[in-house]
């Protein structure tokens, strides 16, 4: 009997540890930070973090950011705005993965904004 509580604490812990697990490998490739780097060298899913602004609504829940380097479609859920008034002068950062199809211009698919003071 006490050898089956043993297997059993052990195989409990052994499920908890694999429950704790996580990929620390590298990933796809870099996180772009540069809207021009992210039009030239960007591919589908790649991670990116740009600061600057976005410049103007362009459809629903599609914007036109801009950073020195460019400008980009940016697709940003408008929760993510969580009740804070942001124009064209407001300074954020944007990150999340670019979504690039076979035809047209990449875009990013915003995951995170951050208002950069």
């Amino acid at each position: 009997k006490a050898k089956a509580l043993i297997a059993l604490a052990l195989a409990a812990g052994l499920t908890a540890g694999a429950a704790q697990a996580a990929y620390t490998g590298p990933s796809a490739g870099p996180t772009l930070e540069k809207v021009q780097v992210i039009l030239d060298d960007g591919i589908d899913d790649q991670g990116f973090r740009v600061t600057g602004f976005i410049m103007k609504k362009v459809g629903d829940e599609r914007y036109i950011f801009q950073d020195e380097t460019g400008s980009i479609t940016a697709e940003i859920d408008d929760d993510l705005f969580m009740n804070v008034q942001v124009n064209e002068k407001t300074k954020v950062e944007l990150q999340g993965e670019i979504d690039r199809d076979l035809i047209g211009a990449p875009k990013i698919d915003v995951e995170s904004l951050r208002i950069v003071q």
